[in-house]
């Protein structure tokens, strides 16, 4: 929540007056803040104490940009606010600005260091790297040896972005570094790692999941960031279902036994809608357990068991040994052979209500997915709940999208998957990316999914049972209301909230 000070006598807003240029900040708040972002909306974030981020805003800005903050701070953290001139606040920044190094400024450094200078710039290095990352809302950072050079890049919103080249001179001294960090072994440098480090800065908590795989250039290391200190299980509505959708799958957690099975790509937003999901149906009346590979992030009155091959704990051994604790509702965190099918199946039909993933492209590939891995239409018919497809895309950033017209292409696809008065429309606005310092230039900003959902009626469950042709269940679907995933990211289009571009690079457009 904001804390507002006293009331300025210079000034009307109800904040009280400090001189930026007097100001003790601490540099260390914009390992997580882009100072270049503050610059635009006109913030100097100074301080932080006992859960308080103490920040001056412009006497020209709009204080509403104070929100723009809580994007880089924990959730339970008090923004205390003061006001400043602009002229003091941008002149602050600047100065900052050039105390702060650059990833640039810092190789420059190693280059002309000698053999005893070099590691506290190799500190500072990948100090300076990782919080980039983490400022960027990253969800992973890649380290890619090739012959003169390592590559860095980092995802952000499910694409990757490149951020720096370093002199592949120094890449054995920086690898030694993360490993120390990973608690790895730095010798070997032939083999597959796995470690992880935390780090914990301004109260945000955030785990470094680190994967090393030898290549004939070199060591490749991917870096997962996962932020514990941050809300990651949103209401099922926050996530982007549309609200047919939505009721869909709510109606479909209200089933006591049964399963639930959430289908598309390795990056898809699966396992969040499964978490969120939890968070609907878990409470001090039910026993909710997961089992996962990993766990990536806990969850309050959630038992959550992770994946180890080195302890025997597969996912097939895994459930059984779940259904001996009781349980109330299970999450399998994939369906990848026959024996873990078996074993999810009898959960289901034994009165629990089960959750969980499965690899296929949309709802109606899940049938024959499922036969692949044992589980007939019969024991599929009246055990299944209902089935999620789903993708995600990235939501175009509010401050620099720009509208344009529907191309001809464009106006085809519209009117062939939208409803409305659209398909009688000649002229039809939708958005293109643009890119600026609030997005980190990329144009978008955070993620919805577009989803197809598919609630088993009795009707579609005699038709499975029947073996009825892929034709005839898809007419039922349709007539329950089923729509594709592609009418709800065209409607998202439509919405001006992401890109035919960005929808094309998740759905194939050309069908």
């Amino acid at each position: 929540m904001l804390k507002a000070v006293k009331i300025s006598e210079e000034y009307p807003a109800p904040y009280e007056y400090i001189d930026a240029a007097s100001i003790e900040v601490n540099t260390d708040l914009f390992r997580t803040i882009p100072i270049d972002l503050m610059k635009t909306v006109g913030i100097l974030p100074f301080t932080y104490k006992d859960k308080t981020l103490s920040a001056a805003i412009s006497d020209e800005a709009d204080d509403s940009n104070i929100d723009i903050l809580r994007r880089y701070v924990d959730a339970k953290t008090d923004i205390q606010v003061f006001v400043s001139s602009k002229a003091g606040i941008s002149q602050r920044l600047e100065q900052i600005s050039e105390d702060i190094l650059t990833v640039d400024a810092i190789v420059s450094e190693i280059e002309k260091a000698n053999t005893k200078q070099i590691e506290s710039p190799i500190i500072r290095l990948m100090d300076t790297i990782i919080w980039d990352a983490v400022r960027d809302r990253s969800s992973d950072l890649h380290f890619e040896p090739e012959r003169s050079y390592v590559r860095v890049r980092s995802r952000i919103d499910g694409v990757l972005h490149q951020k720096y080249t370093i002199p592949s001179k120094h890449w054995s001294l920086i690898s030694n570094r993360i490993k120390i960090f990973a608690g790895m072994d730095i010798a070997d440098t032939m083999s597959i790692q796995e470690g992880r480090f935390d780090l914990k800065i301004n109260d945000l908590s955030i785990d470094f999941r680190v994967a090393i795989m030898p290549t004939v250039s070199g060591e490749n290391i991917v870096i997962r960031i996962l932020h514990k200190s941050r809300d990651k299980f949103e209401s099922l509505a926050a996530l982007g279902f549309n609200d047919f959708a939505l009721q869909e799958v709510l109606k479909m957690c209200q089933r006591p036994e049964g399963m639930i099975l959430v289908t598309g790509p390795t990056g898809s937003g699966k396992t969040t809608t499964i978490y969120s999901m939890m968070k609907q149906v878990s409470g001090i009346s039910n026993n909710v357990m997961s089992l996962e590979d990993p766990v990536e992030y806990s969850m309050d009155l959630v038992r959550q068991i992770s994946i180890s091959e080195e302890k025997g704990i597969d996912f097939a051994s895994g459930v059984r040994g779940l259904l001996r604790q009781d349980p109330d509702v299970i999450f399998i965190g994939e369906i990848r052979d026959r024996e873990t099918s078996a074993v999810g199946f009898r959960a289901a039909m034994t009165g629990h209500q089960v959750f969980s993933t499965l690899h296929c492209n949309d709802v109606f590939g899940a049938l024959p997915r499922l036969s692949d891995l044992g589980v007939s239409r019969e024991t599929a018919s009246g055990n299944v709940i209902g089935i999620i497809a789903q993708r995600l895309v990235r939501r175009l950033c509010p401050y620099c999208k720009e509208t344009r017209d529907a191309s001809h292409q464009e106006l085809q696809l519209i009117r062939k998957h939208s409803s409305g008065n659209f398909r009688e429309k000649s002229s039809i606005s939708v958005a293109s990316a643009n890119g600026c310092s609030m997005c980190s230039n990329t144009g978008f900003s955070g993620r919805t999914v577009i989803a197809e959902v598919l609630r088993f009626s009795h009707r579609l469950d005699e038709l499975i049972a029947g073996n009825a042709v892929l034709s005839e269940i898809k007419e039922q679907a349709h007539a329950d209301g089923f729509s594709f995933m592609i009418k709800d990211g065209i409607e998202k289009v439509l919405a001006l909230e992401t890109t035919f571009e960005e929808l094309g690079r998740v759905l194939d457009l050309t069908r």
